[in-house]
């Protein structure tokens, strides 16, 4: 069975990265600490079914949200949630939930270089570690 690896990336490129692999729904397999984010690129290839990035909550924008049921969404979605960002929509990265029972969806918005320096971090597979 694939197991997950779930890699913490709130604390920045230079800090120690917690990280812990598991099975689906099971508990951690194995688990430990790199001594910084560009790390993940020297660590062994494993059987990894999925990768999940823990993003600071500090860094990205989570809302609840309401679009037109025609039309583009993803490209509707910035000008929704522009009333509460204060930098400029071309800086940021955005991201859409599937639609709700209710038609709401889950948003994020996040700066764009922040989210293409988590890319590069975690774009080679052979960043994983072996678990």
């Amino acid at each position: 069975m694939k197991r997950i690896l779930v890699l913490d990336l709130s604390a920045g490129a230079e800090r120690p990265v917690p990280w812990a692999c598991g099975l689906p729904g099971g508990d951690a397999v194995t688990d430990g600490v790199l001594p910084a984010a560009a790390a993940l690129p020297s660590l062994e290839l494993a059987e990894v079914g999925q990768v999940v990035a823990l993003a600071p909550g500090t860094e990205v924008l989570l809302r609840d949200v309401r679009l037109p049921p025609k039309g583009n969404a993803l490209a509707a979605l910035p000008f929704a949630l522009e009333d509460e960002l204060a930098v400029d929509l071309d800086r940021l990265h955005f991201a859409l939930g599937a639609p709700r029972a209710d038609g709401s969806r889950e948003a994020a918005a996040v700066d764009q270089a922040l989210m293409e320096r988590w890319r590069a971090l975690l774009a080679p597979r052979r960043a994983i570690p072996s678990c």
